[in-house]
Formats: C-alpha cells, structure tokens, sequence
C-alpha cells in the first residue's frame, strides 16, 4: 500500500480513531489492502494484533460528496448490516461507523471478533429441545435426515466452488496457471463470505458433523 495513497490515509485515521490505535495514520496505511473498488469508494482490509488478538477487519470507504447514490449505498449498507447483527445471520458485524460530511465509513469485522471487542460472550445457545432426539430410533431418524441435507446443499456447493474458481482465474493474468490470483477485488457477497470463514463459530458444527463422519467412515477399515 502506497503512504501517499488519500483514501488508505483516510481509511486509516477512522481505523485508529475507532480502535484508539497509537500509531499515525501513514503508518497504519501501509498495512492496509485494497480489495474492492466501487463506484462509491474504496474497501480495505487489515489485519491487527487488537485487544482480542489477532483480528481482521474492513474498512468500507464512501465518498459521499460526489453524489447522493454514495450517500444512499452507505445508508443502505449501515441497514442492512445492522439487520443481519440483529437476526444473527452471518456476514460482517459492524464495529464503528463514521460521516463526516464528505466522507462515510464502516468498519466491520467477523461476529466472533465484534463479540469479543464488545465485551459479549461467545453464543453458547443450548441445542432447542426440538432438535433433541427422545429416542435411539429418532436420533437415528433425525441423522439420516440431516446427513440427506448436507449431501444435497454440499453438493450444491462444491458446484458453485467449480464456477466460483472457474471465474476467479479468468481475473488473473496469463501467466497465472495455478489457480486464481491470490489477491481479488471482493464483491460485498465475497467479504461476508470471508467473514464468516474468519469467524471461529462460522461454520464450526458443519467441520465438527465432517470430521465425525470421516472418523467413523474409516473406523470400518
């Protein structure tokens, strides 16, 4: 990242006003990368070694004086983030926002980083009584239920992995052969995406459900 690049600058004088950082704002602006570019401004990504450890962050950029489609993405965005927290779905959680007039920001990171920033405990929601089987025979019901479900959306979602990757290549170089470029400008669906992969519990069960099958699938050898 260039020191003398405006926005990073920007991005990262809201970041350390945010986070109460110590270190100047050029400073700051080095570790931050580009990873998206709208018509309404920039989005950065960092990660810092912050008071919960080490955590990623983004740094949404609107240039609100341009004109009144920035203005109406940026209050729009501040929604519909604010709705997802709300319902607990997954995607970005805000931790700061800011509109100086000329320019907004939202700073967000991962549920499980924005928990532990906020002082809130991690989600230990007990499984809802419904889901409890009351016998062997309807636990073994309720698996092969549930183990039908995850053979339908995880094949569903290895085909989108293909057509994800088959259209991620296409955006590096010629030279690149093996596989998509490491750096990408993300869409706003890819950074929930990535979020939710950062964050711990974002799809912890369905590693615990996976490795679980592979270990009893190969106890029968």
């Amino acid at each position: 990242m260039a020191a003398d690049d405006n926005q990073a600058i920007r991005a990262a004088a809201f970041l350390a006003r945010a986070l109460a950082l110590p270190a100047t704002p050029e400073e700051i602006a080095l570790d931050l990368e580009r990873v998206a570019e709208r018509d309404t401004g920039p989005t950065f990504a960092v990660e810092l070694d912050s008071s919960v450890g080490p955590a990623a962050f983004l740094i949404y950029v609107y240039e609100l004086a341009a004109d009144g489609a920035a203005r109406a993405t940026f209050n729009g965005d501040l929604g519909t983030l604010e709705d997802a927290a709300e319902r607990g779905g997954p995607g970005p959680r805000i931790v700061a926002h800011l509109d100086d007039g000329a320019f907004g920001f939202i700073l967000a990171t991962a549920p499980a980083t924005a928990r532990a920033l906020l002082g809130a405990a991690e989600s230990t929601a007990p499984v809802p009584e419904a889901a409890i089987p009351r016998s062997a025979a309807e636990g073994l019901r309720q698996r092969a239920e549930a183990a039908g479900q995850l053979l339908r959306l995880l094949t569903a979602a290895n085909a989108e992995a293909v057509r994800w990757l088959a259209a991620a290549e296409t955006a590096g170089s010629p030279a690149d052969s093996n596989g998509p470029p490491t750096t990408l400008d993300l869409t706003p669906e890819e950074t929930a995406l990535a979020l939710l992969l950062l964050d711990d519990a974002g799809v912890r069960a369905l590693l615990r459900t996976m490795n679980a099958v592979l270990a009893a699938a190969g106890g029968r050898g």
